[in-house]
């Protein structure tokens, strides 16, 4: 298989997330489980990477201040998971259509599960 083929179906979750600990923990836990993943730490980053052509299957990012609306606004295709605890993001989410995942110390696993049960591998 060419090099570029085996690079279109490789599985790649974008994750987003600005606190160091979640970020390491959550990239952890999916490349234990054979999920190739890459962190950045705010929009501006997740747009840079993109721009360099990071073609992600599944993105999971933080709540990011609000900034997680830019996220969802330039995912264009990219199926976008809300990792956050916070209430009103989770509810302005789900009415988007946004699949959310509250942050718990069980999160990780929880995200694994989900990212599991729509065919991310």
């Amino acid at each position: 298989m060419s090099k570029e083929k085996a690079k279109k179906t490789t599985r790649l979750v974008l994750i987003i997330e600005d606190e160091p600990d979640a970020a390491h923990t959550i990239k952890g836990t999916f490349e234990d489980n054979g999920i190739a993943a890459v962190v950045v730490s705010s929009f501006d980053e997740f747009k840079a990477a993109i721009e360099k052509g990071l073609d992600p299957s599944e993105i999971v990012t933080d709540g990011l201040e609000g900034d997680w609306e830019k996220v969802v606004r330039n995912a264009k295709t990219v199926p976008v998971r809300l990792h956050s605890s916070d209430l009103d993001y989770q509810k302005k989410a789900r009415g988007m259509g946004i699949d959310v995942v509250a942050k718990t110390p069980d999160s990780p696993q929880i995200l694994l599960k989900e990212l599991s049960k729509a065919g991310i591998k």
